[in-house]
């Protein structure tokens, strides 16, 4: 089946659903199902996630955003005084099934995980919207369901990083080392240029190619590859090692010398296959 087919099939199942009075969205969910049973292929399937979350359902969170009369919604007192209460329901309604995971966590983790639950704002937009819809809400009540949500969306987040803060060992750079300065290392070491990585990339004097790079690529300039050397540049304190040289013994060789100082995971080198 093609992505041609499954717009089809949606129209038509779409078209059904109002045609007997059920909802639109009935008929859409039916051709999911269907599309499902015949076996979609992963091209087809990355596909519809292009169409839907590129452009489909970011259309839909843009007219619920147009409807949501927030003006008149703050200027009423009894909403003002629910939105609260909801925002506390919110978090109950996580915190309570997240106490289960007490047993393997600490109190601590299990508190930071129901708050991080509760960022449920697709969801809550969503079963508001068809709520609404069918008539089992006013659009009064789905505002303040929606709005609600949104301010969860905004300091839950920042409650979970107080509880649980990043550790200095994820927010810390990744030193990359590289040696050899040629056209494999140099377009590697400029694509890896990012706050993720701290680049140095070591090469002999005698080297022909002189081109500048970045200032965030650090430029060690070496008599030669012996290990007292990089030893002393701090090579082997590296995260990863790149060896990248035009000479696959001078690879092999750095690369032994890396594994023999502790860089033993974390190796990345360049050879010639055999003809």
């Amino acid at each position: 089946i093609g992505i041609r087919a499954v717009f089809a099939l949606i129209i038509l199942l779409v078209a059904l659903a109002e045609g007997v009075g059920a909802e639109h969205i009935l008929g859409a969910f039916l051709a999911g199902v269907v599309v499902s049973l015949l076996g979609p292929t992963q091209d087809l399937v990355e596909k519809l996630d292009s169409f839907g979350y590129g452009f489909f359902i970011p259309i839909f969170f843009i007219m619920v955003g147009v409807d949501l009369d927030i003006p008149s919604l703050i200027s009423d007192p009894k909403v003002l005084l629910i939105i609260p209460v909801l925002i506390i329901a919110f978090i109950i309604s996580k915190l309570i099934p997240v106490m289960l995971l007490k047993k393997w966590f600490d109190m601590k983790t299990t508190i930071a995980s129901a708050f991080l639950l509760t960022s449920t704002l697709s969801l809550v937009i969503a079963a508001a919207k068809i709520a609404e819809k069918l008539g089992t809400i006013s659009e009064e009540i789905s505002g303040i369901l929606i709005l609600s949500a949104v301010i969860t969306c905004v300091f839950v987040p920042i409650v979970f990083k107080k509880l649980i803060p990043i550790p200095d060992e994820m927010q810390r750079s990744i030193k990359v080392a590289m040696i050899g300065k040629n056209q494999l290392s140099i377009p590697i070491a400029q694509g890896l240029r990012s706050q993720l990585y701290e680049i140095s990339l070591y090469y002999r004097k005698d080297l022909s190619d002189h081109r500048v790079l970045s200032d965030d690529i650090t430029m060690i300039e070496i008599t030669d590859y012996h290990s007292d050397i990089l030893n002393r540049l701090g090579l082997y304190d590296s995260d990863i090692v790149v060896c990248s040289t035009n000479d696959d013994e001078i690879n092999r060789r750095v690369a032994l010398m890396a594994k023999a100082h502790g860089v033993e995971r974390r190796q990345i080198t360049r050879s010639t296959p055999c003809a």
